[in-house]
């Protein structure tokens, strides 16, 4: 896979994730958004406007260029934005001949293209996993992201902005069908991916339907198998299960499985709604580097090996969990480290909450009046308590 590929899996489809900094920080480009965006109290960057001084025009179509010929995108109009120091393209769309299917970005902001780096990688002959990653752009901004063609009957996505902040990427890179996948993470760096009022929902034949918002999504400082950090505020999901599914779970279960659901105990193994609120959630220094690092040799990593991955800590606060429209539980805090692994399987394991509050009469069905009333005599309706647990193997 030469340039062209790289920009449209990494920038196009906005889908890059890569992983971040166990002993320091990643090498990922660094800069002032992406120094903001690691602190879950700042503000996204796509809340600011940004502008570049000194900057000139390029040719946009010259860049498009650089993308295979069935995924070039098309657009309305390209000018260059003297106040911002951006090339501003409009109602630009990727779309697949193929099927109808296409996204379409409303606004698109590129700041600082480097034709001369982008000239330089492409131009590149020999793949070396270690080069200095050439910057590609200081920034691209997509704004107002929304599908076309899709069947949304059973799911929708929409974005009400995107971020790529400082696309890095080793001259030579050549994403084969070898270690493709290890390549392209090694490849390929970011200062940082912003996204601004996610939204995803997804239903399976009326089994079951998940729904997912995100107002502020980040991931921070992103290179060679590392990622710095991956901010969330006000994160909120629904799971939504039909009978038939709930059925089906007792089924699994056994005769015994079938006997829990229909008693007080259903709503704990297989609620027909669970919603999940997370006012802020910070996961930092996850660190695949060493797994990457078999990956690029084509090898799978002997039983042996330690340290190849590292998972960082992730801690959330503010959280509420409602079942069937109850809350079950309220968390102030919870934090969960997973930081040593022997292989791929994890070795230590510590999860530490405070400030939480149970209600389990949020399990127990509303109908069930004396069952309820003995929940609450016990004072199980509001069960208060820290906890720490620790696994090690």
């Amino acid at each position: 896979m030469r340039f062209s590929k790289i920009i449209l899996t990494s920038v196009a489809s906005l889908a890059l994730t890569a992983c971040g900094g166990k002993d320091s920080a990643s090498d990922a480009p660094k800069s002032e958004a992406s120094a903001k965006a690691a602190k879950v109290s700042a503000a996204s960057p796509l809340e600011s406007e940004f502008r570049l001084k000194d900057s000139a025009p390029v040719d946009i179509d010259a860049f498009f260029a650089l993308l295979p010929a069935d995924a070039r995108p098309t657009y309305e109009s390209a000018a260059f934005d003297k106040k911002l120091g951006a090339m501003v393209v409009t109602q630009l769309r990727f779309a697949d001949a193929n099927d109808g299917e296409s996204v379409l970005v409303e606004r698109a902001e590129f700041f600082g293209l480097d034709m001369g780096a982008i000239e330089r990688i492409d131009a590149a002959t020999i793949a070396d996993n270690e080069a200095p990653y050439e910057i590609v752009f200081q920034k691209v901004r997509l704004l107002n992201i929304s599908a076309e063609g899709f069947d949304t009957e059973n799911g929708s996505l929409t974005i009400g902005g995107a971020e790529v902040d400082k696309l890095g990427i080793r001259p030579g890179l050549d994403i084969g069908e070898d270690n493709e996948v290890a390549r392209f993470f090694n490849g390929v760096s970011l200062a940082g991916l912003y996204y601004k009022d996610v939204a995803f929902s997804v239903a399976e034949d009326d089994k079951m339907a998940i729904s997912l918002s995100a107002p502020d999504l980040r991931f921070v400082g992103m290179a060679g198998g590392k990622l710095d950090a991956i901010i969330v505020n006000d994160l909120e999901y629904d799971v939504t299960q039909s009978d038939e599914t709930i059925a089906a779970i007792g089924d699994i279960l056994g005769p015994q499985g079938v006997m829990v659901m229909n008693s007080p105990l259903k709503g704990l193994i297989a609620p027909k709604s669970q919603r999940t609120k997370v006012g802020a959630m910070e996961w930092r220094d996850i660190d695949l580097s060493g797994l990457l690092e078999w990956g690029l040799k084509g090898e799978d990593p002997p039983a042996s090996e330690r340290d190849l991955i590292d998972l960082g800590t992730m801690k959330a606060t503010d959280m509420e969990s409602y079942i069937d429209g109850r809350r079950a539980a309220l968390v102030e805090e919870a934090t969960i480290t997973v930081a040593e692994f022997t292989w791929l399987i994890p070795s230590n394991i510590r999860a530490d909450t405070k400030g939480a509050v149970y209600d389990f009469t949020a399990y127990a069905p509303e109908s069930n009046e004396d069952v309820l009333a003995v929940m609450k005599e016990y004072g199980l309706d509001n069960v208060k308590g820290d906890g720490y647990a620790e696994w090690k193997w």
